[in-house]
């Protein structure tokens, strides 16, 4: 039978760092030892592959467990959050925190630098899993430390749509944020990390060349930055280098900051456009039309999504 988990997160880190045997995990989890390792053994089994369109263009392949995995990661992931304390400047899949405390530090500035990190999930590999869970402040014993890592992990990285992947990927980026934070304090910056999603802000006439600079009419991150990103184990994509001065539409994580984090005017165009085609012409005649802009960009054999979800969404 499983245990009933208590919402104190206290309680729930405590106990979540006091675990010292497999067999501690197993009754944490609710599950027999047995059916865990098994699990373990066999987690890529586990999984539904598919792919969901960028809005950049080109697809994002996910990956979302199956049952019981996905109660296994859910309850790993809960006491993962209560154990973990982030940096400040982390703003992504942590309680209290939305696109819109990771835009705010950044509105009304001067310039507003967006960096991505390339193969996010993908460049946290399990190897960085079991040794964060091995170092502190977690602690856990190798043998715990291993049915967890593999319980988490999808052909030796961190899959994308696990409940697990979002937390593990903070904990791993904790020394990232914080070397970051630094790099930001020295050049009189705001730094902030939303995901694989990098924001640097200022009221300076231009960034120092360590952080930014000019080549062959690109933005390229500079040396220090890099150097920052590569030694916590990942890398930048350069084709999503930014730099909006404040005459220019400046974004952070979608939203647009010049006066103050707001939606995109198209978007409210948009989403105005199709309210009016409901009250106008109906429901069945919104969905048509929709469908009828949508086709160019919809797969064969795929079906259309309900037309009152994407307004709610």
């Amino acid at each position: 039978m499983s245990e009933q988990v208590t919402p104190n997160n206290e309680e729930l880190s405590n106990r979540f760092l006091s675990l010292k045997v497999p067999q501690d995990l197993a009754k944490f989890l609710g599950t027999p030892l047995g059916q865990l390792k098994h699990y373990a053994r066999n987690a890529s089994k586990y999984y539904l592959s598919f792919q969901i369109p960028k809005k950049s263009g080109g697809t994002r392949s996910i990956l979302a467990p199956i049952q019981p995995l996905k109660s296994i990661q859910r309850r790993l992931a809960e006491a993962m959050l209560a154990t973990h304390k982030p940096r400040l400047s982390a703003r992504g899949y942590l309680r209290g925190h939305s696109i819109l405390t990771n835009a705010a530090p950044h509105s009304r500035r001067r310039l507003v630098l967006n960096v991505d990190l390339q193969d996010f999930f993908l460049s946290i590999t399990s190897g960085r899993v079991y040794g964060a869970l091995v170092a502190n402040p977690y602690n856990l014993p190798s043998s715990v430390a291993r049915i967890i890592t593999k319980l988490c992990c999808f052909n030796d990285s961190l899959p994308q749509g696990a409940p697990t992947s979002p937390i593990i990927s903070n904990m791993i980026c904790w020394r990232l944020d914080r070397d970051l934070e630094r790099l930001a304090k020295r050049f009189r910056c705001t730094y902030t990390r939303y995901a694989d999603d990098l924001t640097f802000s200022g009221n300076a006439a231009s960034f120092h060349s360590d952080m930014i600079h000019s080549a062959g009419g690109k933005w390229v991150v500079g040396q220090h930055l890099e150097q920052s990103i590569r030694s916590n184990g990942f890398s930048v994509n350069p084709q999503k280098t930014r730099l909006a001065p404040k005459n220019t539409r400046q974004q952070v994580t979608g939203l647009v900051v010049n006066s103050h984090p707001n939606v995109d005017r198209r978007f409210v165009r948009q989403i105005r456009a199709m309210l009016h085609a409901w009250r106008k012409h109906g429901l069945h005649a919104a969905q048509a039309e929709y469908q009828k802009r949508y086709a160019r960009h919809r797969k064969p054999g795929r079906g259309y999504p309900d037309f009152r979800r994407i307004i709610l969404g």
